[in-house]
């Protein structure tokens, strides 16, 4: 079976979506970054777990809204580490110590 391509419309409507949801995250929570991998981690893990539990209930809407939450906890975690909001190095001598 031949699977459906992506129109160039549904990317672009997409990242809109994206936006406006990471807009409200923003207003709501703050900008915020992660101080560390684990919570980046925790972060994404609890979004996923979500986005399974929606796709158990069948409800696609529900399943949309969690993609997208787990995408924009995937991209603060990637801007935090992009921003070296938090230094890796010094949190493993912390924990050799």
């Amino acid at each position: 079976m031949k699977r459906p391509q992506i129109k160039e419309s549904y990317i672009e409507e997409a990242f809109e979506q994206l936006r406006k949801e990471l807009d409200e995250r923003r207003a709501k929570h703050g900008d915020g970054l992660f101080i560390s991998d684990h919570e980046i981690l925790g972060k994404v893990a609890e979004e996923y777990d979500e986005l399974k539990d929606a796709v158990r209930g069948n409800d696609r809407k529900h399943v949309q809204a969690e993609l997208l939450d787990v995408a924009i906890g995937a991209l603060f975690g990637y801007m935090s580490i992009e921003q070296q909001t938090y230094d890796r190095e010094s949190q493993e001598e912390e924990v050799d110590e």
